[in-house]
């Protein structure tokens, strides 16, 4: 019961039967081998449960490691029980199928050992190795149909070879002012980053600083939906996925590809969790604005301190609509404790602005759309629908900005009235959930419409260059010719600059 309030019923009920599965196993063991297989049961669990009693989690493991504990019964029932925990009921069938072959194993074992001497004439060797060829092959079978079998709603955990890998060496200068920021994003490119928008900044436990953006140039290899960088303070590196695509790898056979928006860092025990709040697109036409936004997702990233950032999951937490007036959540995304709140903006063709309403969720079930909590405008309710706006679509942010907390306020970054704006304007509320009422202009940043080039995407790095009253920003830049960002892609980079907190 205690569980259960603590997490949730479907982790309490997944954990009891993970309880059973092992006792029924232990019992099997020790049917079939007397006190032996006590010692079996013991060996087999001290050896695949060291790394959860060593504080290390699995995906850190060697690939033959990893495969050893996504199989065994101890790892299908941690992750059985730490993905109800994540992601609710839904996409349950893989582990469910796991765990069931593993007690299915115990109750054949079982069966046969009181059944088969009788047939034996009481031969123990050949008793125990008839009894154990068939639990064997059982196995076997039943554990190959559950690696064929297909997942509900989610993908099973992946056996990954730990496939991203870290580009050479960029040098940078030390960064000291937001123009050292401006000179190293005009230093050449490489074969991995020539170009992109966006740039979210996530700090990392160990001192690195991890930087994610969209739509990236790369040197002879085309453009790629999304990428990301990590630097240390001496050196800029591209974390290049296998086969070098985009760090959030496209959805397969559809073309649907991820944009970033917004990003934080959750501290675990020896390594940090770093989710991404992306929107998907889909090519729908050429030019800079041929495409369409399908709805919001939320991918996550592990990294050990000095290592290479590792994806480990990608969950839609809308299904695929191209409609901009339902909130794109986690356009912007804030920590706060145990909580994360995410921000939805919403466009209804009748504003230049988008409107922003606001959602949470615990970090706990980050992955789980069902856990996500609405305000509405008094409280925090279950209904996506109830959703109250907190910015009003008249006069309001760009699709994707930032949220910021800071003394005893909450900020809202962004450039007001998306590209065709001209200030870079704050929003002030007293608590994240808002309403956030109109501040002042920080900065005037309108687009070169007449030329072509674009100024917009906003967004606030506090955690860089800090000082008390003010903040570094930045801004990205593109152009209505996608040819000239090709011919020129350090024009294609964010530029930064320094604000003044009101």
């Amino acid at each position: 019961l205690g569980v259960a309030v603590t997490v949730g019923w479907a982790p309490a009920l997944w954990l009891g039967g993970a309880l059973v599965m092992a006792a029924l196993l232990t019992w099997a063991l020790e049917v079939l081998f007397g006190w032996k297989g006590f010692v079996i049961a013991a060996a087999l669990c001290l050896t695949v449960v060291w790394p959860t009693a060593l504080g290390v989690d699995p995906v850190f493991l060697p690939v033959w490691m990893q495969w050893g504990w996504h199989w065994s019964p101890t790892g299908s029932a941690t992750a059985a029980v730490t993905s109800a925990i994540a992601f609710g009921t839904a996409g349950m069938v893989h582990h469910a199928l796991q765990m069931g072959a593993w007690m299915l194993g115990g109750v054949l074992a079982l069966w046969m050992a009181r059944h088969v001497p009788r047939q034996l004439d009481g031969v123990a060797s050949v008793r125990r190795r008839s009894i154990g060829a068939t639990v064997v092959a059982f196995l076997a079978v039943a554990l190959a149909a559950v690696a064929l079998a297909p997942d509900a709603v989610i993908a099973r955990p992946s056996i990954s070879p730990r496939p991203n890998r870290l580009s050479e060496c960029t040098p940078i200068p030390d960064v000291d002012s937001v123009a050292d920021l401006n000179r190293i994003a005009r230093i050449p490119g490489t074969s991995d980053f020539a170009g992109a928008d966006v740039g979210v900044d996530v700090s990392l436990s160990d001192g690195r600083t991890l930087w994610l953006f969209a739509d990236t140039l790369r040197e002879n290899a085309g453009m790629v939906r999304n990428s990301m960088l990590i630097s240390d303070g001496r050196c800029l590196h591209a974390v290049v996925p296998e086969g070098g695509g985009a760090v959030i790898p496209n959805r397969p056979h559809t073309g649907v590809g991820y944009w970033p928006m917004s990003a934080v860092r959750i501290s675990m025990p020896g390594y940090d969790l770093v989710p991404v709040w992306a929107q998907r697109v889909h090519q729908s036409g050429s030019g800079v604005f041929g495409f369409e936004t399908l709805g919001p997702s939320v991918a996550v990233f592990v990294v050990r301190p000095g290592d290479v950032p590792q994806l480990v999951a990608i969950k839609d937490l809308a299904p695929d609509l191209p409609d901009l007036g339902r909130p794109m959540w986690g356009s912007a995304a804030a920590i706060d404790g145990d909580w994360i709140y995410l921000y939805g903006t919403a466009n209804h063709g009748d504003t230049l602005g988008f409107s922003v309403a606001v959602a949470r969720v615990h970090i706990d079930h980050l992955l789980d759309p069902a856990a996500m909590q609405y305000w509405d405008g008094y409280e925090w309710s279950e209904s996506a629908g109830s959703a109250a706006e907190v910015i009003p679509g008249a006069g309001g942010t760009s699709q994707t900005f930032s949220v910021l907390h800071r003394d005893q306020g909450w900020y809202a970054v962004s450039k007001q009235d998306e590209f065709l704006g001209s200030y870079l304007r704050v929003w002030i509320s007293g608590s994240p959930s808002g309403p956030f009422y109109e501040g002042p202009v920080l900065a005037t940043l309108p687009s070169e419409l007449e030329a072509g080039h674009l100024v917009y995407m906003v967004l606030a790095h506090p955690e860089v260059l800090p000082e008390d009253d003010s903040m570094v920003v930045s801004y990205s830049r593109n152009d209505v010719q996608i040819q000239h960002i090709i011919d020129h892609p350090r024009q294609y980079r964010p530029r930064f600059l320094r604000v003044w907190f009101p």
